[in-house]
């Protein structure tokens, strides 16, 4: 069950850096002022999205290096299909894995407060982004 709720936790991580890059698009357009504090920001996510799930090949064929996503999905299905308890060896991919989610979770936070900071400054409105209840509600 663990794996399976990490599985939901990045999702929504990813969730919210898409939501986050869409917004920082948006109103680059409407204000071009912003691009200087919006560009590097729209990098970052753009990195750190890569490292939580494969953006390239087709997403069906095994055709780029597994990322956060699918090593989460590895182990689950390793502990899936085996019949007996998980191994130390999956509980410590586990463990692993936990930090890293848990990193990314921190990472998507700190770039919104880092964000939302630099908006004030410029005297643009934050951006507001869903909550886990609203995310878990939409699917």
């Amino acid at each position: 069950m663990k794996l399976y709720d990490m599985t939901e936790r990045l999702a929504y991580v990813v969730d919210q850096a898409d939501a986050l890059r869409d917004s920082l698009s948006a109103r680059k357009v409407v204000n071009p002022k912003l691009k200087r504090i919006i560009d590097p920001i729209i990098s970052r996510l753009d990195v750190m999205k890569k490292e939580l799930v494969v953006t390239t090949g087709d997403n069906y064929v095994e055709t780029a290096e597994p990322e956060l996503r699918e090593q989460i999905a590895g182990v689950y299905s390793e502990v899936a299909l085996s019949p007996g308890r998980p191994t130390e060896a999956q509980m410590s991919r586990l463990t692993g894995l936990k930090t890293d989610l848990k990193d990314a979770e921190e990472e998507v936070n700190i770039i919104k407060s880092q964000l939302n900071k630099q908006l004030a400054k410029a005297r643009a409105t934050d951006i507001m982004l869903r909550s886990w209840e609203e995310f878990m509600g939409s699917n």
